[in-house]
């Protein structure tokens, strides 16, 4: 995982929510299409990071998913709402 996307992860698994690629991209101050590279490999770390359209992690077999990944509905797509989360985690 690349470290500029480490405190998003860090942020979205100790509070169990989603966030689309778009939020992250957006944050990160990237296109949202590159957010995947920045994850690494695909674990339930990363898994957090999802398609506004499916909300699913993008290739994600079920192994590689958080077993608590659909417990909650919410999913972040405004890179504010993510920003308000990565604060609030530090």
């Amino acid at each position: 995982m690349d470290e500029r996307v480490a405190p998003v992860l860090i942020a979205l698994n100790s509070h169990k929510i989603r966030a689309t690629y778009g939020a992250v991209g957006e944050y990160l101050g990237i296109p949202a299409i590159s957010v995947g590279r920045l994850l690494g490999d695909k674990n339930p770390v990363s898994c957090w990071v999802v398609s506004a359209r499916t909300g699913m992690p993008t290739g994600y077999a079920e192994q590689d998913c958080h077993p608590e990944l659909l417990a909650k509905s919410t999913i972040l797509t405004a890179s504010e709402d993510l920003k308000a989360l990565v604060e609030q985690a530090k």
